[in-house]
């Protein structure tokens, strides 16, 4: 039951994981999918509520980290491929603001 209701979350996380420079993916994707299945584990023994905050902070903060880190590496002189990922993740940002109600 459990895998159940974190697929649909895991599938969103994996696709904002992928939107990452590709150099921080391969360094740190798969720890960061750990970290993701552990703190999901650890809100469902807690509550319904305590895994419902925990999945709407992590697709709040996750494009932040992503815009960060493309912001990096425009910043490096990698200017291209950031700057088209800076768009397409402030567009994710900007979604998922308005799809859990932040302003």
């Amino acid at each position: 039951m459990e895998n159940d209701r974190k697929a649909p979350f895991r599938g969103v996380y994996a696709r904002l994981l992928g939107l990452y420079p590709r150099a921080f993916r391969e360094r740190f994707s798969e720890s960061m999918e750990q970290a993701f299945d552990d703190l999901w584990k650890e809100q469902q023994t807690a509550s319904v509520a305590a895994a419902l905050g925990f999945t709407t902070r992590m697709a709040a903060e996750t494009p932040g980290g992503i815009l960060k880190e493309h912001a990096s590496r425009l910043m490096q002189g990698d200017n291209m491929n950031s700057f088209r990922s800076i768009v397409v993740g402030a567009a994710g940002a900007s979604h998922t603001a308005n799809y859990y109600g932040a302003s």
